[in-house]
């Protein structure tokens, strides 16, 4: 489901006058799959404060990561 709507919103940026660049695709794809995980196991935003802070937590976590991981490979 993930990789469908990356699919998507990249096909989106493709049409629309957008620029992305592939960190940027990077850490969408990451977003959109914690997205589809979190629905998964029952941590859906539209259910409250607690659950849009984890959302919000786990993702800003998850680009954390990732955007020092970039920074070590560059």
């Amino acid at each position: 489901m993930a990789v469908g709507l990356w699919v998507a919103a990249i096909g989106f940026t493709r049409v629309a006058p957008v620029t992305i660049d592939r960190a940027d695709a990077g850490a969408l794809l990451l977003v959109l799959l914690w997205a589809c995980i979190s629905t998964r196991l029952g941590i859906r935003v539209g259910m409250g404060g607690r659950h849009l802070a984890v959302n919000l937590l786990v993702s800003g976590v998850l680009l954390g990561v990732y955007e020092s991981a970039l920074a070590l490979t560059a």
